[in-house]
């Protein structure tokens, strides 16, 4: 719609239709600069796919049923169960509640914490309305964000040595990337770990290990290129955000293009990895990523049988894990092929 746009002209619909996309599948590609070319009204549709996108079209549906009274189904419940990531389907509708108050409380804090910073700079309506936004896109793992004002395309360049923003952001992330049942655990078992279930320890491990690994990785690859001229705070600060954003988050704080090919490399395999299942990120999954490595380790040791935390994987959740990897290659190899085949860009370009 004209009005979607600032310039008041039909937006192309192929264009559309691609923006649309990548808001509602969290994945924060554009063909657009988000500020420089859509209205306030186009900026809102975009938020609003970023949220259903983000927590999931069965959970708003599923909130939706609950705010007008209506039961669900055994068929809802199962498509629920999948899209989220449960294991169990008693008392949905007291996780589905704990799980939209936390989104809520969640996205509330990181937008009152960015609007610090934002409403200096741009005024009450503005500081309040970039915070909510940015908030948002963040907690969704979407990387959609309005800093074109400061130039097309910079995302958040502009903050590279501002902690509040870049770690409010990736505080957002990260509790994004963990997933409802991890959050559910956590509230209900607090401190108590061994209570925690296997998806839970498996999660926190595996993005611990990808998190501080990617920190120190980033910060050695990169402390000559890409973290070049910038003091030694801002250097720590700047690598721990490149590795919390590749995980299908989005945002950056030095352009990808001044990485060196080594960083590049290491953005995507972070990438293909993504976060846990059942949250706002995509990717193979770091749940799946562990099957396959804890299988991999078990193999080479010769021990028939897979387990972690003292915990045994069946051989049909190595299958699937299997599977899912093998499908993920071919559809990643395929569309790189394709690519190339129509486009005269890098190589390298076209796998990232």
């Amino acid at each position: 719609m004209p009005i979607a746009a600032k310039s008041g002209q039909w937006t192309p619909f192929v264009n559309a239709a691609f923006t649309s996309v990548s808001a509602l599948c969290v994945t924060g590609l554009v063909v657009y600069d988000t500020y420089a070319h859509w209205s306030l009204f186009g900026q809102i549709i975009i938020l609003i796919l970023i949220q259903i996108g983000g927590i999931g079209f069965m959970t708003i549906i599923t909130s939706f049923s609950l705010v007008i009274k209506r039961k669900m189904g055994l068929h809802e419940r199962q498509l629920l169960m999948e899209s989220s990531g449960l294991l169990h389907a008693t008392n949905l509708r007291s996780l589905i509640k704990r799980i939209t108050i936390f989104v809520l409380l969640i996205e509330f804090v990181g937008a009152a914490l960015l609007s610090l910073r934002f409403v200096p700079e741009f005024g009450w309506v503005q500081g309040i309305y970039y915070g909510i936004f940015h908030s948002i896109s963040a907690f969704c793992n979407a990387g959609f964000d309005l800093m074109g004002r400061f130039g097309q395309y910079r995302s958040l360049t502009t903050y590279v040595a501002d902690p509040l923003v870049t770690l409010t952001i990736s505080v957002l992330i990260i509790l994004g990337g963990l997933g409802f049942m991890v959050w559910d655990d956590i509230l209900r078992h607090g401190k108590k770990i061994r209570k925690y279930s296997l998806h839970t320890k498996i999660v926190l491990f595996m993005t611990s290990i990808l998190l501080f690994g990617g920190w120190l990785g980033f910060y050695l690859l990169e402390y000559r290129y890409g973290l070049k001229g910038l003091s030694e705070p801002t250097k720590i600060l700047s690598s721990f955000f490149l590795a919390v954003s590749p995980r299908t988050a989005g945002f950056s704080t030095i352009s990808l293009s001044h990485l060196s090919d080594s960083g590049q490399f290491l953005t995507m395999i972070l990438m293909n990895i993504g976060g846990a299942s059942g949250s706002t990120s995509g990717g193979l999954k770091v749940t799946t990523f562990a099957v396959l490595l804890f299988s991999a380790i078990s193999s080479a040791q010769r021990v028939p049988t897979t387990a972690v935390f003292k915990r045994r994987f069946d051989d049909e959740t190595v299958k699937q894990a299997s599977a899912l990897l093998t499908f993920y290659i071919i559809l990643g190899m395929s569309g790189t092929l394709i690519l190339s085949a129509l486009n005269s860009f890098r190589l390298e370009a076209i796998f990232f």
